[in-house]
Formats: C-alpha cells, structure tokens, sequence
C-alpha cells in the first residue's frame, strides 16, 4: 500500500482504495473516473454521519461540521 494525498498520484487504471474517514464527493468521482477498481474503505459510522448531515442540510439546518482541513 502507498498512501497518497490525491488521486492524482495514482497511475491511470490501478487499484484505488479509498480512507474509511470518508472522502469528498469529488474525490469519490475521480477515484472512478481514474479507471481503477475502487475500493471504498469508509467507516459505516462515518457514512451515517455523512447521511445525517445531508438529511439536516436539506431541512434547513445549519451544520458545524468539525475534521480534517480539506
């Protein structure tokens, strides 16, 4: 395994897994579009999280959404 900061650093077509703290939207897609299989390793703890924040956002809540910067 060889840890990268961005899906860049991965050669087209190679196999891909993905953090289990949850990735960005965008990073899921690139992760796809890179031709690779994908693996996403997420927490099922975080995609609730996840779920739960879009479930709120969409109610109109406004959420404080604390991690890691970007």
């Amino acid at each position: 395994v060889v840890f990268v900061d961005d899906v860049s650093e991965v050669p087209e077509g190679r196999p891909l897994m993905l953090s289990a703290h949850g990735s960005a939207p965008d990073v899921v897609q690139a992760a796809r579009d890179n031709g690779g299989f994908v693996v996403d390793a997420v927490c099922p703890l975080v995609t609730k999280v996840h779920h739960e924040v879009k479930v709120r956002a969409g109610k109109g809540y406004s959420i404080v959404y604390i991690g890691h910067d970007g």
